[in-house]
């Protein structure tokens, strides 16, 4: 059991253009692989490096993704110590795809930041298709010395996804995608749990800003360190990426 971190999924958010595909549901349940749902990667990201408290922001119709989740029993997360949260989210705020971690949904449910004594927060969404490390992530941000990492891979930045600008492994800037090569964040945060609590009392009264827009806004006096993620990462915010990534997954299976 890694005790150094706990993890919050971020479900509560829509994105635009899948039609019937996301009608009463969002992109967590959005199915993958005919078997699997776009939350399953993060659930198992979280549970495969011994993470074992995982808190999960639901939107206003959860149905889908409570029959989906459940007691979290699939992923050992059924546990009298730890386990899984489900947590109720606001209805959308400003920019709604765009806001992926609000305040004000991390606000409502602290309860779990608070009683926890994990020293790390993994923020993470449900639009990466990847298999990630999450345990050396972790220990890569508490090397870096910073309270604030973001992961990223090196890849065709489309429009609507954040690219950062990092200088010595710091980020510098962020810039939105033009469809050139580069640092594309991957929706997954890691904050010190005592930094994130002070943050959410700073921001209380502009609770409809996203957590993500807080450090952009601020990288003058937030140093945010970053963490290259070097295997398949597939990112799924329009109808055609996911076309293009469940096929992805075609070929790779053909191949073997």
């Amino acid at each position: 059991m890694n005790e150094k971190a706990l993890g919050i999924i971020s479900a509560n958010y829509e994105i635009p253009g899948f039609g019937p595909l996301l009608k009463n549901r969002t992109l967590a349940t959005l199915p993958f692989g005919a078997r699997y749902r776009m939350i399953d990667f993060a659930l198992s990201n979280f549970t495969n490096a011994g993470i074992r408290t995982v808190g999960v922001i639901t939107p206003y119709y959860y149905r889908s993704l409570m029959d989906h989740v459940g007691a979290g029993k699939p992923w050992g997360l059924d546990r009298v110590r730890g386990g899984l949260f489900i947590m109720p989210g606001t209805v959308y705020g400003e920019g709604m795809g765009k806001n992926r971690f609000l305040i004000k949904d991390l606000i409502r449910n602290k309860r779990i930041l608070v009683s926890g004594e994990e020293k790390t927060v993994i923020l993470c969404d449900t639009s990466c298709v990847l298999n990630a490390d999450l345990a050396d992530f972790i220990e890569a941000h508490e090397k870096s010395r910073c309270k604030v990492t973001f992961m990223y891979k090196h890849m065709a930045s489309c429009p609507g996804r954040s690219v950062l600008g990092i200088e010595n492994g710091i980020v510098k800037s962020i810039e939105e995608g033009d469809g050139s090569e580069g640092a594309v964040f991957l929706g997954i945060i890691a904050v010190n749990r005592e930094y994130l609590l002070q943050l959410l009392e700073e921001y209380a009264t502009v609770d409809y800003l996203d957590i993500f827009t807080v450090f952009r806004l601020g990288l003058g006096t937030h140093r945010v360190s970053t963490y290259e993620f070097k295997a398949y990462a597939g990112m799924i915010d329009s109808l055609k990426e996911y076309e293009r990534i469940s096929g992805d997954l075609i070929a790779q299976k053909t191949t073997k």
